[in-house]
C-alpha cells in the first residue's frame, strides 16, 4: 500500500513537471496580478521627472500607388530587446535608439499637401502609463508619382511640477525637442490615375489647391469650346455672304 502511495505521489509530481515544461493552455493559466493604479502613477511620474531613453520604430522605405490609401505606422518603445519588425508588426521596420521620452509622447506625420493627403495632420498624444510601447498609425493617400519623402516627428510631453503648490503643468510644446525620421516612398501611377496626377503636378507647380486647377482647366476647356463654336459660326456666315444672291440673274 505504501509503495502504491509513493508511486502515486511520483506520478502526480511527474504530471506537474510535465505541465510546467510544456506550458498550460492560455485558458488554464492564472492571470498575472494587476498593478495598482498608484504603481502606474509612480512609473509615469518617474518618466516625467527623469526622462528615459527609448527607441523610435518606423518604416524607412515604403511603396504605394497613386490614389490608393495606405497605412503608415510608427511606435516609441522602452523595450530594447524586441526586434523592430515585431514592435511595429511590419516587415522592414527600423529602429532609432536614444530618444528621450516622458510618460506622454506626441507624434505627427509631416507631408506635402501637394504630394499626399493625410487623415490626421495634428499632433497625436499617446501614453506610456500602463505599457512599454506607444503606437501610431495614419492613412496616407499619394497624389503624385515618383519618390517622395514623408517625415515622422516625435516629441515628449514635458511636465513641470511646482514645488510650492504641488501642481503639475505642461511645459510649452515649442520648447520640446522634436526628433525627425524620414521615410522614402516610391509611388507608382496606374494609367487610370494619370489624368488626376497631371492635375496634382500642376497644382504643385503653381502652388495652388488642386480644386483650383480643376476649375481653371474646366474654364479653359469651356472657353475653348465657346471660341471654337463662334469660329465655326463666323466661317459659315462668311461663306454664306460670299455666295451669289438667288435674286440676281447669273451671267
Amino acid at each position: 500500500m505504501g509503495a502504491c502511495h509513493r508511486w502515486g505521489a511520483m506520478g502526480s509530481l511527474f504530471a506537474t513537471l510535465l505541465l510546467a515544461a510544456c506550458g498550460l493552455p492560455d485558458a488554464d493559466r492564472p492571470n498575472p496580478p494587476l498593478a495598482d493604479l498608484a504603481d502606474y502613477q509612480r512609473r509615469c511620474e518617474r518618466l516625467d521627472s527623469t526622462l528615459q531613453r527609448a527607441r523610435v520604430v518606423y518604416e524607412a522605405q515604403a511603396s504605394m500607388k497613386r490614389g490608393d490609401p495606405a497605412v503608415v505606422a510608427a511606435a516609441v518603445t522602452l523595450d530594447e530587446a524586441t526586434p523592430p519588425e515585431q514592435v511595429l508588426r511590419r516587415a522592414g521596420a527600423t529602429a532609432e535608439p536614444g530618444f528621450l521620452v516622458s510618460c506622454h509622447v506626441e507624434a505627427r506625420l509631416r507631408v506635402s499637401p501637394y504630394e499626399f493627403e493625410v487623415d490626421q495632420a495634428d499632433w497625436v498624444d499617446r501614453s506610456l502609463l500602463t505599457m512599454d510601447t506607444a503606437r501610431w498609425s495614419w492613412q496616407l493617400t499619394p497624389k503624385m508619382g515618383g519618390t517622395q519623402t514623408i517625415v515622422l516627428q516625435v516629441r515628449p510631453v514635458v511636465k513641470i511640477r511646482d514645488d510650492l503648490t504641488g501642481t503639475v503643468s505642461r511645459a510649452d510644446p515649442a520648447e520640446a525637442s522634436i526628433a525627425e525620421f524620414e521615410t522614402k516612398v516610391d509611388v507608382a501611377v496606374p494609367w487610370t490615375e494619370r489624368p488626376q496626377e497631371t492635375l496634382s503636378r500642376l497644382a504643385a507647380m503653381f502652388q495652388v489647391a488642386e480644386g483650383a486647377v480643376v476649375a481653371a482647366t474646366g474654364l479653359v476647356i469651356a472657353v475653348g469650346g465657346l471660341l471654337s463654336a463662334l469660329g465655326v459660326r463666323m466661317r459659315r456666315r462668311k461663306r454664306k455672304d460670299g455666295e451669289p444672291s438667288t435674286d440676281e440673274p447669273a451671267p
